[in-house]
């Protein structure tokens, strides 16, 4: 049971590692697609939706972050 328990501890060490390694470079690539996106529309500003505590929906860019995302590190067509 010690052994088994020592194995899950370790496999979970590693999945919160790889977890966290993906969600960096997930957060690097959306921060060049933030930096593009706040270039070229001029904004002076962008931050995280949690962080605020009222804004107009209009102003929400999720959707547009996401589609762009999409378009530059989806899975191909065809694939």
């Amino acid at each position: 049971l010690y052994e088994t328990q020592q194995v899950y501890m370790q496999l979970q060490q590693e999945l919160s590692k790889r977890e966290s390694d993906v969600t960096a470079e997930i957060f690097k690539k959306m921060g060049v697609i933030l930096n593009t996106m706040g270039e070229q529309q001029g904004y002076t500003l962008i931050v995280e939706k949690s962080a605020v505590l009222y804004a107009k929906s209009a102003l929400d860019l999720t959707n547009e972050l996401i589609r762009r995302y999409n378009e530059a590190y989806g899975k191909k067509k065809g694939k």
